[in-house]
């Protein structure tokens, strides 16, 4: 007997066997295999994966931030006044400030309108009226 039989041989039998030397059965059930992993929802129709909700602000840290926020602005401050820093780093303190100072733009208008799809129509119509007014004048 070679080696790698010796190897093989020895390989097999500690897999077949427990730790007390007695013969262990192998299952007879083996699970299949998908080459991709199930597609969909991850979970149950109905059930969320996140059920206690986005986590509350620590006002605790908050807090904290906001006891430093005239230090921070001095120094934002002074670094937009800096000539000797680099012009994007100047043009982001400057951004910070005005962000602070006045509130970001903001990403989607607030538009409330109370016009009615009637209303629109009956000014539609009268549009189109007054130009046929002019129209056969």
């Amino acid at each position: 007997m070679t080696a790698t039989d010796k190897s093989k041989q020895l390989t097999d039998e500690s897999a077949t066997a427990n730790c007390d030397g007695s013969a262990a059965l192998r299952p007879l059930v083996t699970v299949a295999r998908t080459a991709t992993p199930t597609r969909g929802r991850p979970f149950e129709k109905g059930v969320s994966g996140n059920p206690l909700g986005r986590p509350k602000r620590d006002h605790d840290i908050a807090e904290l931030a906001r006891k430093h926020s005239t230090d921070a602005i001095a120094t934002l401050a002074t670094i937009m006044l800096d000539a000797s820093v680099s012009p994007s780093t100047r043009v982001v303190a400057a951004n910070t400030l005005l962000d602070r100072g006045y509130g970001r733009a903001p990403l989607s208008l607030d538009l409330n309108h109370n016009v009615t799809l009637a209303d629109e129509f009956e000014g539609l119509l009268r549009t189109l009226s007054s130009s046929r007014r002019t129209e056969s004048c």
